[in-house]
């Protein structure tokens, strides 16, 4: 999984990580007050079974697992300053979504 870190997102996702930008909406936006490193996703956007139609469910699943361990060696770099309290949060941005379009079978996958 340490591998995965250094692997450029381009080679996990099998095609530019732009193509992600209409379906896929996820930053960083610092550490919160309790110390938190903390990243904002939006869902809306993320309508999965348009997504299929351009990447793959299975290199979407593999660029997740590379984000989390980008955010990990963040965490590390963090840790290896004395910043942060090597937690996580995430705040979800879930306005706009409906069962139908959104929490379907495509999603849940």
């Amino acid at each position: 999984a340490a591998s995965l870190r250094s692997t450029p997102p381009a080679d996990v996702l099998g095609q530019s990580p732009d193509v992600l930008a209409e379906y896929y909406r996820r930053r960083c936006v610092g550490l919160d007050s309790a110390g938190r490193l903390t990243f904002y996703q939006a869902y809306a956007c993320c309508v999965v079974k348009k997504l299929k139609t351009v990447v793959p469910l299975e290199n979407v699943v593999k660029y997740h697992a590379w984000e989390q361990e980008r955010a990990t060696a963040m965490l590390d770099a963090l840790r290896s300053r004395n910043r942060g309290d090597g937690t996580m949060a995430v705040i979800l941005d879930v306005a706009g979504m409906t069962i139908g379009k959104h929490i379907n079978k495509d999603f849940i996958w």
